[in-house]
């Protein structure tokens, strides 16, 4: 039997789970996040709403899909979003013949430079300013 066998067997491990994820639902169980990431708080709207304009600023123009990816939303959460930034102009819809796209705008880049502001104040770091 090879030694990764015999740990596997050694180790008391449920039918289900892996070792591994095994520690990790132990971890989060207790509060403590594994490989020394931080359990992840709910973010609040405007966390939320900032995220997607950094994702599309940083990115181009790119489909709803990857945005959804890139700024860790559910689907509800996107639509509601998308539609509010649409609406305060901060974000911009573009339709080709190869779908739907969005894209940042000036007065989605001037929220981020504020946020921005607003964390370094916040954080005690307006001395970098």
């Amino acid at each position: 039997m090879s030694d990764l066998a015999q740990e596997f067997q050694a180790s008391p491990v449920s039918e289900h789970e892996p070792h591994s994820m095994q520690k990790k639902v132990a971890a989060r169980r207790n509060g403590q996040a594994s490989r020394g990431r931080h359990i992840t708080q709910r973010r609040s709207k405007q966390e939320r709403l900032i995220d997607i304009i950094r994702v599309v600023a940083a990115n181009g123009q790119l489909r709803r899909t990857h945005i959804l990816y890139k700024a860790n939303l559910t689907w509800g959460e996107l639509r509601e979003d998308l539609d509010a930034l649409e609406k305060v102009g901060a974000i911009k819809m573009m339709e080709s013949g190869e779908g739907t796209f969005y894209g940042s705008t000036e007065v989605g880049l001037e929220l981020l430079t504020h946020s921005s502001r607003i964390v370094t104040i916040l954080t005690g770091n307006a001395s970098n300013m």
